[in-house]
């Protein structure tokens, strides 16, 4: 039987940053890892306030599809590597404390939603220090990071700031890749030879036909601010960049709103 106190528990989600720390605990470590993935709807549902992902069957098979190569190249890793373990977002509850922070926390700084259902889905099923892969650049970073401690190769909350919204909002989560950029980790994974299952990552949360990066959604335009643009097919780089140019000029918006 193995020990739950041995076991890493890491959000994953088949993007950059999450494969990039499970390629460190299975690869570099050894470290037997329970991945974890919360399923967003692809589509609206009664639940207003739910994030929708058209990304996420895609995320999914992206998921299944590197732990088949990973077993193909690295065997150790059929016995590091657990199941995922799948949770519906639609069964999480939003914790009214968790709701109040980020709407505090979002006045001054941006952040997703998602935090919302991350940190109620870690609330409602008792977990904690599950490894989040939030990276050296993004917003979340600056967020945290005047209420981080380090400890060992990770960074906490730290527990003397249990009033702030921030500690309120993340203390659920650790965060053991937060001193590497997009483009550390890609020269990590080429020294370490991960460079094609990194290729293999999925970002897009509006994938045309199941398939391609929209190049106009959020995590797009990170990909392009992060210098990772390659990522990214010719023409939806450039099809991406115009439609969400016309689609926030201001005579597009009114022409929206007239029409709703």
């Amino acid at each position: 039987m193995t020990d739950s106190r041995q076991i890493t528990k890491l959000l994953w989600t088949g993007g950059w940053d999450s494969t990039f720390r499970l390629l460190q605990l299975l690869l570099s470590e050894k470290k037997i890892v329970q991945p974890y993935y919360l399923k967003f709807p692809s589509e609206k549902t009664d639940i207003a306030e739910l994030p929708v992902r058209k990304s996420t069957e895609k995320e999914l098979r992206v998921m299944q599809a590197i732990r088949n190569r990973l077993i193909e190249n690295y065997s150790h890793t059929k016995e590091l590597l657990l199941p995922l373990k799948i949770f519906d977002a639609s069964v999480v509850v939003p914790d009214k404390k968790i709701v109040k922070s980020f709407s505090k926390i979002v006045q001054s700084k941006y952040i997703g939603k998602q935090y919302v259902w991350l940190a109620s889905f870690a609330k409602q099923y008792h977990l904690k220090n599950l490894e989040m892969g939030i990276e050296a650049e993004g917003n979340t970073k600056q967020v945290i990071e005047p209420f981080i401690k380090r400890k060992g190769k990770t960074y906490l909350v730290n527990d003397r700031y249990s009033s702030r919204p921030e500690h309120i909002l993340f203390n659920y989560f650790s965060f053991p890749i937060l001193e590497y950029s997009k483009r550390d980790m890609a020269e990590i994974s080429e020294k370490e030879n991960w460079t094609e299952l990194m290729k293999m990552t999925w970002f897009c949360h509006r994938p045309y036909f199941g398939k391609f990066p929209c190049g106009s959604c959020n995590p797009c335009v990170n990909a392009y601010e992060d210098g990772m643009g390659w990522r990214i097919p010719l023409f939806f780089r450039i099809f991406g960049r115009i439609f969400k140019t016309l689609y926030h000029a201001k005579v597009v918006i009114k022409l929206r709103n007239s029409l709703s």
